[in-house]
């Protein structure tokens, strides 16, 4: 009726799964008959946790290495893994759809980016992504992409189970392009934050490397900004 289409992203992996509360691929074919479906690629395994150290602790199936009885899989074993992860699912999606699945979206909104990562994942799920995909979902808690926006790092958000409509339509409001000047620091919600940023008392407090921003405002024109910095010893700040 509205013309809207959505989006609806698949772990291949659990297609198929026993029970009716997993689909199967007849219904991923008929959903994808509808004009207004799309399906998006998670992967095949990827929502998996792995084995990553003799201890049993657990890790992120697409940046981290498995361990394995012979001990840690190799970088090479690592980037097999993980490109035929996507390789996979992207050809058990595009069987039953027929369409060239253009999107992925990033389990656990880690790319490589995450703590205790290993350092190549993120160029090896780069290199993935890029080869399978045109555009990739990151980030979690933020709707805002703009202009300038990698389209291999894109912005979606998490709906809450307990919303409905209106608190939807409220939480947007926050990522509306702004018309008007704000003034002081205010909710922490207006401020779009990477790494460890706490607003406490009128003041930002940063980590290093963290970044901040202030929601609606990336293509910003006409601007006239005040603030006072207050930098430890051997440290600057882009502002």
């Amino acid at each position: 009726k509205h013309g809207m289409i959505a989006t609806m992203c698949v772990p291949a992996g659990i297609v198929n799964t026993w029970g009716s509360f997993y689909l199967k691929e007849d219904d991923l074919k008929n959903l994808s008959k509808r004009p207004q479906w799309r399906l998006c690629s998670m992967g095949e395994n990827a929502i998996r946790e792995i084995p990553m150290n003799k201890s049993g602790g657990k890790g992120h199936f697409l940046t981290q290495r498995l361990w394995t009885d012979k001990g840690i899989e190799t970088i090479e074993a690592f980037q097999t893994r993980v490109s035929n992860d996507y390789a996979n699912a992207d050809r058990l999606l595009e069987r039953v759809s027929g369409k060239k699945i253009t999107a992925y979206l990033y389990p656990f909104a880690d790319p490589g980016t995450g703590t205790h990562t290993d350092p190549q994942a993120m160029e090896i799920n780069r290199k993935a992504v890029t080869q399978y995909h045109q555009i990739a979902f990151v980030s979690a808690e933020n709707p805002f992409n703009g202009h300038y926006t990698n389209p291999l790092k894109l912005n979606r958000l998490r709906i809450r189970n307990e919303w409905d409509g209106r608190d939807l339509i409220q939480e947007l409001e926050h990522f509306k392009p702004r018309q008007s000047t704000v003034e002081g620091l205010l909710d922490e919600r207006i401020w779009d934050k990477r790494g460890e940023v706490l607003l406490s008392n009128h003041t930002l407090l940063f980590s290093p490397g963290s970044l901040v921003w202030l929601r609606g405002t990336e293509s910003w024109s006409d601007l006239d900004i005040t603030a006072e910095l207050q930098l430890e010893k051997n440290t600057s700040a882009i502002f």
